[in-house]
């Protein structure tokens, strides 16, 4: 065995003799042992892969007997293979290198799928295929193969072109503008880098496809908000025409530029060869073409020879040292040099390159890292982890290898120091490569063969081999027997369970579960907004299959087991294309569709995730008329729908699928809102011009035989291509037509172009691939643009007559299923159509056409989605065609029922609108039994991941703010009943009913339960007669007072033609002669002038002892004895009230009388209740305003009542202090009339109507501030109060703390008041 640099860097004359004969004596010793690395020297098996090492009878038998599935061994004139190389043992020993009992894991489901939301960040683009973010200032730079970068602000919106590239890009084939990157430093520095394919000559247009070009790597710099420094540019690799990373056919070209962990910079690189050679391409060239004349002409093959010279070696140029394709590199970011000794930028690193020269830090040797690699077109660095310790050097690269025959391969480059080699082009996945391990090239540089396969004289011969530094030749068979190898991280198949045969006939199935054709992407997840498992894993995705799976790894960072993360969906008409995984800002993961012109990112949500609408539209036979169509709109959790058109003139539509048409012509901007069963809300705008009808085009000539396929008889016959085309100015339309490679199962877009509606050609001179073990055809499509960008295409498939015998085909297996949501399916529901299991036995590539037995309804792609309009039986009918014209189809019917959904939420408090005036427990309802309400109260729409319902729902006291509950009701198998939203406006109690308190106050019925134990207050006899004004001495009356009183004069209160009422509860015994006063007085601004005086007539009682009457004069006309001042009611704005109560006539005789007694408080439990107060015809509020001047009078600030309020509510209260905790819980339903009918207690408020729960506990402390009466007073002996002095009595049951909190509370809301509160609750 060969130590790895041993083997690779340069070696005498006599050691290569001594390397002879020790390969002599290997053969002869019994070396089983050793020649188990024959299978690739040092590589190591991962079995939670597939791979299981090399079978014993193929190790021991290697020597002694040629290949015995050397492919092309028919096609040599010289026999077998000499066997002078050992045969190399495929994974399991057997003939064919099948692996037919895999012992790996099968990829595993995504148990969060339903919680990840695929959305468009941003969009508009012209084939994006590369896109960075900044680190730290929220900027995005896309990068779109024809060689333009966009700036993109996330912040702002901004979005303009940065650099324009493309008189310097090369786009043809597969090549282009392919990578850039973001420096680390972004903030300071500001520097992007760019890596593409140079067009060699823009005067002649694109380059030819088989035409060798340079590949570069440049450093751009923003001045600021996306606009390039126009003195700022550095190009790192391959300044001048032909000296930077070779590629010299149309593929295989650079892939990504990456930053490591140290700084430096990483760029990987395609080898550049032809993929399409039957011997594999060891550098031999193409012999020759045809002209436009049929006559042949030196291929442009000869440019890589010409150009590159001794790097003309094919695939092989991944092997050699002397060329930086198929390599990985690493390279100082401001210099391009290697990172080595020898160069002033590699000085400040500690980890330097494995090869290099250190006299020259810019030679080829000097800048590789890692070698044999084939399309290395995707690459990431591993970051660091929390928790991991430091690196010094530049991490471990992972990149993804698309594969030629059976595999593709994710690798990792973890030696510490570089130099893995991953054995390319003779190894690939776990296999030596078919068409490389036996092509005569190994053996000889001009092999006599029977003639060449194909057009192409691939045959050879080779003027360049591809040498070591040792001056040795490396083949196949010498890197099989001589070079250390590293194995794949992980691989996966090119081919589905079902194909038997795989690539060259030998099954490369994996048992994976999972199969792919192009790697496009990987991403290391290292954000915090993803399930914890997903920290540290790598993201892979796979361009032709469209999927995303996510590999874990072990603490070592070996793989460990793959998930499925996302099946991406196709949309028509962009044609799969998904490239390129990269971290957004956020963390989320995001990728880039290439021919739909956007950036999108996965979003985690651990709620139900939203619908992403589709819109699409056909035009009708009426002028502006036009079918729109949501067909593709999808529900990840398959949730029942709602959908909303707006067409952009006024009209709406909630149908699926409506047609609408326009009156007037001009653009409109069409608007699709889908809301799912939860609430959640997708959108997706569309502008389109009414009145312009999308071209209808379609292919006249060739004529098209069977499934739009077209046969040519010999190469040298001539195609004629014209174009038909129906549109209000055809001569404005854009025409041009795209060939594209139809390889196996994926697509290679815009091979070549060919503008006009009409243009001939030789068959020859197509850009064919006549391959013999390659699956390939060509499909052109022709392209029509209108003037107002509307395209419309068709295309045909270009095969030889003979293709049934070049490639033998079968018909695809044809299979779909509907998932069809919550059962039943119901009208108006998406339903989601699946052929993923459908599989073409060949790996040929398979178009989907969907027939939803509804109309003309139509879809293509491998999945599709349909909302039926009305119930009914449905047949469905998927037609699956292959690229060579073979097709099945399968039927299935759909039952759609008819649509259910839930009723409305209820509230037992209100229905849609009202008022609380406490701490209040709202009760939700729903009908269906099965049903959870969810709801808000932010005023937002609510969704099954709101606040579940389970109780009586607080609403807080914070007066004159408002209350926005929304609520719905979901469940399975139904739709979500329409958004109830009920507005509560949270007030403080109306204070037009007023009570008498024990200490001297009228207080807001409202406000404190109960006011006080009932008492009954004394009123004096005054000497004489006085019916008009009271005693002017204070201890002859009663006197009752309110301040800060707010509010309107409102004429529906009060059944007395809206005046002041008194209800006095008063008894004087069995006296007799003797009668009451009462007076009422305003201040209608607080400024101490009573504004209105109203006297009531006098009451005389009648001599019935121990018996309360009521003093309320029933007729309004005969109310007042007197009013004074104001003749109208005034708005109260921080006004003040007064109440008094006299003896106006004394009894007869003086010496025989009973006291005078009103009762004051809250009455005992007697039969019928007795509550003195008055009632004022005022809506108004009890509350201190530091602005006297405002009127009260909007109802968003002041709470307008109406005459009759109802709420009901189930509520439970907590009541703790320092020595005991009380709970109440109660059940209440109160009617609150706002009247002044105050001859019954059941016609007020009732106690418990405007006061929570807690306040009727009888356990419930409070702490009482008492008014000392104030005696200043006015001329006729009232007067406004002052400031009351205190007196706090505690309670039992609270702290010091709690009654120091009480006093302090009372000062504040009656602020010097004489108004007494007893605090309901602190």
């Amino acid at each position: 065995r060969r130590d790895r640099k041993e083997a690779l860097l340069p070696l005498s004359k006599e050691r290569n003799e001594g390397l002879k004969i020790m390969q002599t004596l290997r053969r002869i010793a019994l070396l089983s042992t050793l020649l188990v690395s024959v299978y690739s020297i040092g590589e190591t098996f991962n079995t939670k892969i597939t791979v299981t090492p090399p079978r014993q009878a193929c190790i021991d038998d290697q020597w002694n007997r040629p290949c015995p599935y050397t492919y092309v061994s028919a096609k040599t004139n010289s026999g077998d293979i000499p066997p002078d190389h050992p045969c190399p043992c495929p994974a399991n020993g057997e003939p064919g290198g099948g692996i037919y009992n895999p012992t790996g894991k099968v990829t595993q489901p995504n148990p969060d799928q339903s919680f990840f939301e695929d959305y468009v960040l941003i969009d508009g683009f012209d084939n994006p295929i590369d896109f960075s973010f900044s680190d730290s200032t929220n900027e995005l730079y896309v990068a779109t193969r024809p060689g333009l970068i966009w700036y993109v602000n996330l912040d702002t919106g901004l979005k303009q072109i940065f650099a324009d590239l493309t008189q310097e890009v090369g786009m043809s084939g597969d090549r282009g503008l392919m990578s850039i990157q973001t420096t680390p430093d972004f903030e300071n520095t500001r520097q992007i880098l760019a890596l593409y394919t140079v067009n060699p000559d823009p005067s002649q247009g694109e380059p030819n496809l088989e035409s060798a070009a340079n590949q570069r790597l440049i450093r751009l710099q923003d001045q600021g908000n996306g606009n390039i420094n126009p003195n700022f540019r550095l190009t790192l690799i391959g300044p001048g025409a032909w000296d930077g990373v070779p590629v010299c056919y149309n593929t295989h070209a650079v892939g990504s530029v990456r930053f490591g962990l140290d700084g430096s910079l990483f760029v990987s690189t395609g080898e550049g060869a032809h993929w399409n050679f039957d011997f594999g391409d060891f550098g031999q060239n193409a012999a020759f073409t045809y002209d436009a004349n049929n006559q042949p002409v030196p291929s442009l093959d000869v440019q890589c020879d010409t150009h590159f010279a001794s790097q003309d070696v094919g695939s092989f140029r991944s092997q050699v040292y002397n060329s930086l394709g198929g390599k990985i590199l690493r390279i100082g970011s401001t210099s391009g040099d290697g990172i080595c000794p020898g160069s002033a930028e590699g000085q400040g690193y500690a980890i330097k390159n494995p090869y290099c020269d250190n006299s020259n830090g810019q030679s080829i040797a000097s800048r590789i890292w890692s070698l044999g690699v084939r399309n290395p077109f995707r690459m990431t660095v591993r970051p660091l982890l929390k928790n991991e310790p430091g690196n010094a050097g530049p991490g471990i690269v992972f990149f993804g290898d698309v594969g030629q025959g059976g595999y593709e391969e994710i690798n990792a480059a973890k030696s510490a120091s570089g130099g893995d080699n991953f054995g390319w082009p003779c190894w690939e996945g776990p296999n030596p490569t078919p068409s490389f391990r036996d092509s005569p090239f190994n053996h000889a540089l001009n092999p006599k063969t029977s003639g060449c396969p194909g057009i192409d004289g691939q045959c050879g011969p080779i003027t360049t081999p591809a040498l070591l530094p040792n001056g040795d030749r490396v083949t196949c068979p010498y890197m099989y027997y001589n070079i250390t190898t590293t194995t794949p991280f992980f691989f996966y198949s090119r081919f589905p369970p079902n194909d038997n045969a795989g690539y060259f006939s030998e099954n490369a199935y994996t048992g994976q579960g999972m199969n792919g054709a192009s790697t496009a992407g990987l991403q290391f997840y290292t954000g915090s907004s993803y399930p914890p498992e997903y920290y540290g894993a790598l993201f892979i995705m796979d361009y032709s299959d469209m999927w995303i799976r996510v590999l874990h790894l072990d603490d070592q960072v070996n793989y460990d087991y793959m998930q499925d993360f996302a099946q991406l969906i196709y949309t028509p008409p962009t044609d799969g294309g998904k490239v390129t995984l990269a971290t957004g800002p956020n963390g989320d993961i995001c990728y880039a569709t290439l021919n739909g012109g956007e950036i999108r990112c996965f979003r985690y949500k651990a709620v139900n995730v939203a619908p992403t609408p589709v819109i699409s539209y056909r035009d009708l036979p009426q002028a502006m008329g036009i079918a729109f169509s949501s067909d593709g709109t999808f529900d990840r959790e398959n949730d029942p729908m709602i959908f909303l058109w707006d067409f952009g003139d006024g009209q709406t539509s909630n149908l699926p699928n409506p047609t609408h048409v326009y009156t007037t012509p001009g653009q409109k901007t069409v608007v699709l809102n889908v809301t799912d069963k939860f609430n959640n809300l997708g959108t997706q705008t569309l502008v389109l011009t009414a009145g312009n009808k999308r071209p209808v085009v379609s292919i006249a000539t060739p004529v098209q035989s069977g499934e739009k396929m077209v046969y040519y008889q010999s190469l040298q016959q001539v195609f004629n291509f014209s174009a038909a085309i129906q549109d209000e100015d055809v001569s404005s339309c854009q025409v041009f037509w795209e060939l594209q490679f139809v390889h196996y199962n994926h697509i290679h877009p815009d091979q070549t172009v060919y503008p006009g509606t009409t243009f001939s050609i030789v068959v020859q001179n197509l850009p064919r691939e006549d391959v013999t073990n390659e699956r390939v055809d060509l499909k052109m499509v022709l392209h029509v643009i209108d003037n107002q960008g509307l395209e419309s295409t068709d295309y045909i498939l270009i095969a030889p007559s003979n293709v049934a015998t070049i490639y033998p085909n079968h018909a695809p297996s044809c299979v779909f299923v509907s998932n069809e949501g919550y059962m039943p399916l119901t009208a108006g529901q998406p339903v989601r159509f699946d052929a993923q299991q459908s599989a073409d036995p060949d790996n040929d590539r398979i178009d989907w056409t969907w027939l939803f037995g509804e109309n003309t309804a139509t879809a293509t792609g491998v999945t599709a989605t349909h909302a039926y309009a009305a119930p009914g039986s449905y047949k469905v009918t998927l037609l699956c065609v292959d690229n060579f014209g073979a097709s099945t189809n399968t039927t299935a019917t759909i039952q759609v029922n008819p649509a259910i959904s839930l009723p409305p939420v209820s509230s037992l408090g209100g229905a849609g609108n009202y008022q609380v005036f406490e701490d209040t427990g709202v009760v939700l309802a729903t009908v269906e039994t099965t049903a959870t309400i969810y709801y808000t109260l932010d005023g937002s729409t609510p969704t099954t991941a709101s606040t579940a319902y389970t109780g009586p729902i607080d609403i807080a006291f914070v007066p004159f703010t408002n209350a926005v509950l929304s609520a719905i009701s979901a469940t399975a198998g139904k739709q979500n009943s329409p958004v109830q939203v009920f507005n509560i406006s949270i007030v403080y109690p109306p204070c037009n009913s007023m009570a008498l308190s024990v200490y001297g106050t009228l207080v807001c019925v409202n406000s404190v339960v109960p006011l006080d134990n009932s008492s009954l207050l004394v009123v004096p006899y005054s000497p004489g007669v006085q019916t008009l004004t009271p005693p002017t001495d204070m201890s002859l009356r009663r006197d009752f007072s309110i301040s800060y009183l707010n509010g309107q004069v409102d004429s529906t209160l009060n059944s007395a033609s809206a005046q002041t009422r008194t209800h006095l509860w008063i008894n004087q015994g069995a006296s007799v002669g003797s009668t009451v006063t009462a007076r009422v007085r305003y201040d209608f601004n607080g400024d101490g002038t009573w504004d209105r005086i109203e006297t009531f007539n006098d009451f005389a009682p009648d001599p019935i002892a121990s018996t309360f009457e009521q003093y309320d004069q029933l007729d309004p006309t005969k109310r007042f004895f007197a009013i004074s001042g104001s003749q109208t009611y005034q708005p109260l704005v921080n006004g003040s009230i007064d109440l008094t109560i006299w003896n106006s006539i004394p009894p007869q005789p003086n010496n025989l009388h009973d006291p005078l007694t009103v009762r004051v408080g809250a009455s005992p439990p007697l039969a019928t209740p007795q509550l003195s107060g008055i009632a004022i015809p005022y809506n108004c509020y009890h509350l201190h305003t530091n602005n006297p001047t405002t009127s009260y009078s909007n109802p968003t600030s002041v709470p307008t009542s109406t005459s009759t309020s109802t709420s009901t509510s189930t509520s439970t209260s907590t009541s703790t202090s320092a020595t005991q905790t009380s709970t109440s819980q109660s059940t209440q339903t109160s009617t609150s009339t706002s009247t002044s009918d105050l001859d019954t207690g059941s016609n007020l408020p009732s106690a418990d109507s405007c006061s929570s729960a807690s306040d009727t506990s009888s356990s419930v402390s409070r702490t009482v501030t008492e008014s000392v009466p104030n005696t200043n007073s006015n001329a006729d002996g009232g007067g406004i109060p002052s400031k009351p002095a205190t007196q706090s009595s505690t309670q039992s049951g609270l702290s010091q703390e709690e009654n120091a909190g009480n006093a302090l509370m009372a000062s504040y809301l009656w602020l010097g008041a004489t108004v007494v509160m007893a605090l309901a609750r602190m």
